[in-house]
């Protein structure tokens, strides 16, 4: 009997494994969804009874070809379309001792209907490497480019112990491979053209600093190579080792700050798309870009003039084009590039045009690009697939990527302005409560604190309005995507810029939208540094506290955790902790300020939690304990930086929800 799935049925795709009753304490369940080549099928990445499957569906007449799945533990994490009949998977696997999972480093490769199967590389590869120098296909590996226009081949990054990654060009249908190249610096980043040929690589060195290199093989017959610069210490070194030593391929392009970061976008001819500064890297706030590798002159595109373009807020056509960026001034707007001429740009303006209030990104297009798949999403749309048909001017839904979620009904996030007490701009978010009323409220701070919250659907934010809990969400100082000035208050400054917070506490009591006299504050991560110090500084302000993954010492930082293992992890704590006098101030350590916790708190953790490890969370209780302060806790063994199961999820949940109903 033929499996066949309609398009309405496949808003019913899933089936759980395990009843959880929040639905805001799920996780979405379709991961993925893309085009073949040739606009007749399409795959989906999904996951069923627990298990994540790729479901091959033909278009014309909606019979599933095939369902991939793995046995033995391994699961498909992401997948390609090599051509209209080939696809090439790369795998994960479940943590033993912990929710997460992890990818293995294998790539494996089939035709659509499951034949034609062969482990390309990873450690179940079937065949050594057929060679041109050293080297073995049973190492890890993930896919670093499709080769657009080469049906039989992939481009191949392995892994090993040097941490110095390669290149090889492999046959997805027999395994044999060519050795491309050997990366300049460690831990690298690869760029691409638009026919799959490496143009530069990117990396950090042990200073904490942004390095970049060109690839020299691949750049127009004109180019006039720059000088070679060797860096201060060995761990940039950028000789290429093979059997024997030989001239570099690479050229020593710039080396910059991380938080001044170019991102190189794609590359045509003799110049490069790149996010960055400007000239000198001098600008505040980061822009598109062009630089001519030949000139050596940058020219700037697009330069927003609150927020930076960020990494992954760009479109790029087939061409290697860069069609349009997105901007993230309060509530998310397309740009579109008036002087460039490319179909996708074209495809794009028809997308905007008919869903002018959806948030969307075409995740693949078929060949002609006469059909795309478009997945949407906004603040009460947690996020949905769609078939483009442009011939037709047709868009049919294929499916919901959070199954498990009754997308009717629910809140608006808003998006408020307001000057700290500084005059200084401050952008926040506002979830109202179900219930319309300004009488409970959560201030919910983000992680990072180099991140920033962005308006779309937040699980948390909907759960506890749901709830009748007003929750407000703000960028202060130290937020990334403000400009650099922005970014760079909280260095050293950890606790002062927690000013911002308190300031919006006024402003939306002024705005009658709360009532600052009945509010708790919950974050995640810097966020739960957040949730700690601020109740200590301004116990005024707060019924209660909840802290979830949070940062108690920044001293341990030092001696636990995993970003002092990190290149230039050390360099990086200096920057984040140290004042200006090069010292740490113990007194922005929540641990250090135990004894002036005056309300009600609640600690969350994971016990395998690495970025803020369980030890610290279990040392700031002891402190808690001897100084006779009451808490709260849910310790849970096999979670980590944040809970990623969702029982533990809606567990975490509910027990966030009486503890703040019993203060509020």
């Amino acid at each position: 009997m033929k499996n066949v799935i309609t398009f309405v049925l496949l808003f019913s795709f899933i089936t759980a494994t395990a009843e959880v009753k929040n639905q805001f304490a799920t996780l979405p369940d379709i991961y993925s969804i893309k085009i073949s080549p040739d606009g007749k099928s399409v795959g989906i990445l999904r996951k069923i009874d627990g298990e994540r499957m790729l479901s091959i569906l033909d278009l014309q007449t909606n019979e599933v070809i095939f369902n991939h799945e793995f046995v033995r533990g391994d699961e498909i994490n992401s997948f390609h379309w090599a051509s209209e009949d080939r696809l090439i998977f790369e795998l994960l696997r479940a943590g033993r001792d912990t929710t997460r999972y992890f990818a293995t480093g294998q790539v494996y490769s089939t035709d659509i209907d499951g034949k034609k199967q062969i482990m390309l590389a990873g450690y179940n590869a079937k065949r050594e490497a057929v060679r041109t120098g050293q080297g073995s296909a049973k190492r890890p590996a993930q896919v670093a480019n499709m080769m657009p226009y080469d049906e039989e081949h992939i481009v191949v990054q392995f892994y090993d112990s040097s941490e110095f990654f390669e290149l090889w060009k492999m046959n997805i249908y027999n395994g044999r491979m060519s050795k491309i190249t050997t990366a300049p610096v460690k831990q690298a980043n690869f760029i691409f053209n638009n026919q799959g040929e490496v143009t530069g690589a990117v990396g950090m060195t042990l200073q904490n600093e942004m390095v970049y290199y060109i690839y020299k093989e691949n750049l127009p017959i004109e180019y006039d190579p720059l000088d070679c610069r060797e860096e201060n210490d060995d761990e940039t070194c950028v000789r290429v080792r093979t059997s024997r030593p030989k001239v570099s391929d690479w050229e020593f392009l710039a080396k910059v700050d991380p938080f001044k970061a170019i991102y190189p976008i794609s590359s045509f001819g003799r110049k490069i798309y790149m996010l960055g500064y400007g000239e000198g890297n001098k600008s505040d706030r980061r822009g598109l870009y062009t630089y001519d590798i030949i000139s050596k002159k940058y020219n700037e595109i697009f330069t927003h003039p609150r927020v930076d373009i960020e990494l992954g807020a760009v479109a790029v056509d087939d061409a290697n084009q860069v069609i349009g960026v997105r901007v993230d001034d309060a509530y998310p707007a397309a740009v579109i590039l008036k002087n460039v001429e490319s179909d996708l740009k074209n495809a794009f303006m028809e997308i905007q045009k008919s869903y002018p209030y959806e948030q969307f990104f075409v995740t693949s297009s078929s060949e002609d690009n006469k059909k795309l798949i478009v997945y949407m999403t906004s603040d009460i749309n947690p996020g949905t697939y769609f078939l483009y048909d442009r011939d037709q001017s047709k868009f049919t839904p294929l499916a919901r990527s959070w199954s498990k979620i009754d997308y009717q009904g629910l809140n608006q996030m808003i998006a408020y302005d307001f000057n700290n007490r500084d005059d200084v701009p401050i952008q926040a978010f506002f979830t109202q409560a179900k219930n319309k009323s300004n009488n409970k409220t959560v201030i919910y701070p983000h992680g990072g604190p180099w991140a920033r919250d962005y308006w779309g659907f937040e699980p948390t934010a909907q759960f506890l309005a749901e709830n009748n809990f007003n929750v407000i969400q703000m960028n202060i100082r130290g937020s990334s995507g403000y400009g650099y000035e922005f970014g760079a208050e909280v260095f050293g400054n950890f606790e002062e810029v927690l000013e911002d917070i308190y300031d919006g506490i006024e402003f939306f009591d002024a705005e009658g939208l709360i009532d600052k006299n009945n509010l708790c504050i919950y974050g995640i991560s810097y966020g739960g540094y957040a949730a700690t110090m601020a109740p200590i500084n301004r116990p005024d302000l707060f019924k209660c506290a909840a802290s979830d993954a949070g940062l108690y010492d920044m001293e341990a930082q030092y001696k636990r955790g995993d970003i002092r293992r990190s290149r230039g992890g050390k360099v990086f704590l200096d920057r984040a902790f140290k004042g200006k006098d090069g010292k740490l101030d113990a007194s922005q350590s929540p641990i250090n300020r135990v004894s002036e916790m005056k309300v009600p708190f609640f600690l969350l953790h994971g016990k395998k939690d690495i970025r803020t490890p369980y030890k610290d969370a279990e040392l700031f209780m002891e402190e808690m304990d001897r100084n006779n302060i009451s808490y709260e806790k849910m310790i849970i063994t096999k979670e980590e930086h944040g809970f990623s199961n969702e029982e533990n999820r809606e567990a975490s949940m509910e027990r966030l929800l009486k503890f703040f109903n019993k203060y509020l």
